[in-house]
């Protein structure tokens, strides 16, 4: 994570996470191979600017953005159709990389009360979709992974008022 606070009213944050989760322990077949529906990048920037003076003192804007990488089970699970169904059907056992867009606007109308709204998964992106319940995943909400990189709520607005003591 690297963030900073320059003197013009712009601050940034920016943060990454390459991972490769591997199974240690586990059922037969599944040892050394990836943990179900990880990505193995993610990556998040914020940027703000918070105006420093003139009729605008005290008034912050924010927008950022969060890179989820792909996913792919095919690896631990092969990607062969299935052949016990007629016609033979093939699981879905990956995702795409997605980007989720979020904005904000702040107030400070007194000294030590900062009070912000804002917009989470401003273009509503939908989390990706998988097969429901194959045993691909490990967890699944309906035919959508588990996985606390994905935003499952879509759009949401959202206020946040915090007072410093």
């Amino acid at each position: 994570e690297l963030a900073a606070n320059w003197d013009n009213g712009w601050s940034t944050i920016a943060s990454y996470t390459h991972q490769r989760v591997k199974i240690e322990e586990g059922a037969t077949g599944t040892v050394g191979k990836e943990l179900s529906g990880t990505p193995n990048d993610v990556l998040s920037v914020w940027g703000k600017y918070d105006f420093q003076d003139g009729l605008l003192a005290g008034l912050g804007l924010g927008a950022g953005i969060r890179y989820v990488g792909e996913t792919s089970n095919a690896e631990r699970f092969g990607s062969q159709p299935q052949s016990y169904q007629v016609p033979p059907v093939r699981y879905v056992l990956g995702t795409d990389e997605f980007f989720y867009h979020n904005v904000s606007v702040a107030v400070k109308p007194e000294e030590g009360l900062n009070v912000r709204l804002g917009i989470s998964n401003l273009l509503d992106e939908k989390p990706p979709f998988v097969t429901e319940i194959s045993g691909e995943f490990d967890s699944t909400i309906g035919n959508v992974p588990v996985v606390s990189n994905y935003d499952f709520f879509g759009r949401t607005v959202f206020l946040n008022i915090t007072k410093s003591f």
